[in-house]
C-alpha cells in the first residue's frame, strides 16, 4: 500500500514529465513553421528574374516558329523558278479546269491577251495587259444561244490582222463569234460547221470534222474537204496569212494537209503502228522554210512508261520529211508546245513531273498520302536527239492542266492554268528583265494568309503530325528496344551509387532521343527527303536538315536546364526526362512534323 505522501510525489512526477513534453511539442512546431516561414523567403529571393524562366522561352520559341512557317510559304511563293524567268503572278480565278474550256490568244495589236472561259451560263471573255493587269471583261451569254453553256465542249480563241475570233463546239455543230478588241463587242453566232467532234482554229482558218467529212474554212466559207479516212482522232492546224498547214490523225494513220493553187494536198506522215508509238500530232511551228509538227503520248494505263514525243522537221519547199527524232520524258500527259525552231534545235514548253509516285517510297503508310505527283512547266530545246536546255519556267505546288506561250514586243511570256480546289487560276510569267522586275513589285505578302496557314499546320500536327510521328519511328523500334534494355541491365545488375547511376541513365536518355531525332529526318533514306521539291530548303537541303532538328533538340535541352534550375527540389529523375522529352516532342511536332504532314497534303492536292 501507498502512502498519501508517495502518491502525492508520483502525481507530481507525472504531471513534470507531461508538463516538459507538452513545451518541447509546442517548440517544435514553433520551430517548423519558423523553418516553413524562412524557406518562403528564400524560395522568393531565389526565384529567377523574368527572362529566365524556362516558360518565357516556351513562349516564344513557339511564336517564331509560327512566324517560320509563315516565312517558309512565302520564301517558296517568292522564289524565282529560273534566272531568266519571273514568278508567275495570278491575274483570274474560277475558271474550269478542263483546258478544252479554256483559250487565250494574243489581241489583233499583240498588245494585249485575251482569255475566254465557260462559266455556268456564258461564255467570260477578259482583257488583259501584257503585264497581266486586267483591262476590260465582257460576258458573251448562252443562255438564248444555239448551244447552251452546260453543252459546250471546247472553245478556241483565234487572232487576226484586225480582230479576234471565237470558236466553241458541243462536238457536233461549231459557231463562232468576232470580237471587236477596240470597242470590246461581239458580234451574233454564225454557224460554221455541223461536223465539229473535232475542230482546230488559226487565225481567219478552222479544219472541223468528224468520222464522216473533215473541212477547211476560211471564215465561214468552205475551201475544201477530206474524207477517206478512218475514225478521226484530232486535228491541228497552223496558219500565217493565206499560208495553211493543218495535220489529221485518224485510225487509218496520221497526215498533213495543205492547200496549194486552191488544190489539197494530202501526205502520209504517221502510219498506224506510229500512233501507237508516238501518239498524235499537238503541234505546228512554220518558219525559215521548214515544217516542224510534234506529236505526244502517255500510256494512262503504264504510269511509269516514258512520255514519247516524236517530232518530224519537212521542208516547205517540196514537203519532204528531212528529219525524225525521238524525245523521251519522264510522266506527263500534258501536249508539247512548239516555242522556237532554228534549224536542227527544237525548243517546246511542257509540263513535267518532278517527283516519284508515294507509293514508289512506300509512303503509303502514312494517312494523309494520297499518292499523287505534281508538275512544273520547263522550257526544253534539243538539237537532234541532244538536250541543251531544260529551263524550268513555273515554280507551283499546284497542277498545271494547260498554258500557252506568246512572243510578243516586250519578250515571251507564259500562261497556264493550274488546278486548285477544283477550280482553275490563271497564272502569267515573262522571261523579259521589265517583267522579272515587275512581278518582283507585284509579291506582296498575304500576312493574314501566311498566319492562318501557319496556325493551321501547327494544328494539324495534333493527330496527323503524332501518327505520322509514330509510323516514323517505326523503322527504329529495335533500335529503342535495344536502348531500353541496356538501361535497365545497366540500372538492376551493374553495382554503384543508385544516384549516380540515376545521373547516368538520364543523360545517357537525353543524349539519345537528340540522337534519334536527327536521325529521323536527316537519314539518306529517311521519308522527309522524298519531299524535297515541296520545301527544297529544308528537305532538299543536306545541311539544314540537319540544323532543323539539332537547333529543336538544343532548344529542348536550353528550356529543360532552365526548369530544373527553377525547380531544384525534384529530384526524381524519371520527372526530369518526362520533362525533357515532353518539350523536344512538343516542338519537334509543330516544326519537323509539321512542314512533314503539310507535304504530304500539298503533294495530295497537286494530283
Amino acid at each position: 500500500m501507498r502512502t498519501l505522501d508517495q502518491q502525492e510525489k508520483i502525481d507530481r512526477t507525472h504531471d513534470e514529465v507531461m508538463g516538459y513534453k507538452n513545451n518541447n511539442d509546442n517548440g517544435s512546431s514553433k520551430h517548423l513553421w519558423q523553418s516553413k516561414k524562412i524557406a518562403k523567403k528564400k524560395a522568393r529571393k531565389a526565384k529567377p528574374k523574368f527572362f529566365m524562366r524556362w516558360g518565357v522561352y516556351f513562349i516564344l520559341f513557339t511564336i517564331f516558329v509560327l512566324l517560320f512557317h509563315g516565312w517558309s510559304e512565302w520564301n517558296i511563293t517568292s522564289n524565282q523558278p529560273s534566272e531568266n524567268w519571273s514568278v508567275g503572278l495570278d491575274i483570274a480565278e474560277g475558271l474550269p479546269t478542263d483546258y478544252r474550256l479554256i483559250s487565250q490568244s494574243l489581241a489583233p495589236n499583240n498588245n494585249e491577251i485575251v482569255l475566254a472561259y465557260t462559266t455556268s451560263t456564258s461564255i467570260q471573255i477578259k482583257f488583259f495587259t501584257l503585264y497581266g493587269e486586267l483591262i476590260d471583261e465582257v460576258k458573251y451569254p448562252l443562255s438564248d444561244s444555239s448551244i447552251i453553256a452546260s453543252k459546250v465542249k471546247v472553245i478556241q480563241l483565234t487572232q487576226t490582222q484586225d480582230y479576234n475570233y471565237l470558236y466553241y463546239s458541243d462536238r457536233t455543230d461549231l459557231y463562232r463569234v468576232r470580237i471587236d478588241p477596240t470597242s470590246r463587242t461581239l458580234e451574233n453566232e454564225t454557224l460554221i460547221s455541223n461536223h465539229s467532234e473535232q475542230f482546230a482554229a488559226s487565225g481567219n482558218y478552222v479544219i472541223a470534222g468528224d468520222d464522216e467529212i473533215t473541212i477547211l474554212y476560211k471564215g465561214n466559207e468552205e475551201i475544201t474537204s477530206l474524207a477517206n479516212y478512218d475514225n478521226l482522232k484530232r486535228l491541228c492546224i497552223y496558219s500565217d496569212h493565206d499560208e495553211i498547214y493543218a495535220t489529221l490523225n485518224a485510225g487509218d494513220g496520221g497526215r498533213l494537209l495543205t492547200v496549194k493553187d486552191d488544190k489539197l494536198i494530202d501526205i502520209e506522215i504517221a502510219q498506224v503502228k506510229d500512233q501507237r508509238t508516238y501518239g498524235y500530232f499537238k503541234d505546228i511551228y512554220v518558219e525559215k522554210g521548214m515544217i516542224t509538227l510534234v506529236a505526244s503520248i502517255f500510256d494512262h494505263l503504264s504510269p511509269g512508261a516514258p512520255t514519247i514525243l516524236g517530232v518530224w522537221q519537212l521542208s516547205e519547199a517540196d514537203l519532204d520529211i528531212e528529219s525524225f527524232k525521238l524525245f523521251y520524258h519522264v510522266r506527263t500527259s500534258l501536249d508539247p508546245v512548239i516555242a522556237k525552231v532554228d534549224g536542227p534545235k527544237v525548243s517546246y514548253i511542257l509540263g513535267t513531273q518532278q517527283t516519284l509516285d508515294n507509293a514508289s517510297k512506300g509512303l503509303s503508310r502514312y494517312p494523309q498520302t494520297k499518292g499523287g505527283t505534281y508538275t512544273n512547266i520547263s522550257y526544253f530545246t534539243r538539237e537532234q536527239d541532244r538536250l541543251i536546255e531544260n529551263t524550268r519556267i513555273s515554280l507551283t505546288r499546284r497542277y498545271p492542266v494547260g498554258y500557252d506561250y506568246f512572243q510578243t514586243p516586250i519578250g515571251d511570256i507564259l500562261t497556264w492554268v493550274d488546278k486548285e480546289d477544283k477550280k482553275g487560276i490563271l497564272t502569267i510569267a515573262g522571261n523579259s528583265p521589265e517583267w522579272i522586275a515587275y512581278a518582283q513589285t507585284q509579291l506582296k505578302p498575304d500576312v493574314m494568309s501566311l498566319l492562318s496557314y501557319s496556325v493551321l499546320a501547327v494544328i494539324s500536327v495534333a493527330f496527323l503530325g503524332t501518327f505520322s510521328f509514330l509510323i516514323a519511328l517505326t523503322s527504329y523500334s529495335w533500335y529503342i528496344i535495344a536502348f531500353l534494355i541496356l538501361m535497365y541491365i545497366y540500372n538492376r545488375w551493374i553495382p554503384g551509387d543508385s544516384k549516380v547511376k540515376g545521373k547516368i541513365i538520364l543523360i545517357l536518355s537525353i543524349a539519345f532521343s537528340i540522337v534519334l531525332s536527327i536521325i529521323l529526318v536527316a537519314s539518306p533514306n529517311s521519308d522527309f527527303r522524298f519531299y524535297a521539291e515541296i520545301y527544297p530548303w529544308f528537305f532538299g537541303n543536306n545541311i539544314t536538315i540537319v540544323v532543323v532538328p539539332a537547333v529543336v533538340a538544343l532548344g529542348s535541352l536550353f528550356i529543360y536546364a532552365l526548369w530544373r534550375k527553377q525547380h531544384y527540389y525534384y529530384d526524381n529523375r524519371f520527372l526530369h526526362f518526362s520533362f525533357f522529352i515532353g518539350i523536344e516532342l512538343y516542338f519537334y511536332l509543330i516544326t519537323v512534323m509539321a512542314f512533314f504532314v503539310a507535304a504530304m497534303m500539298k503533294n495530295g492536292q497537286m494530283m
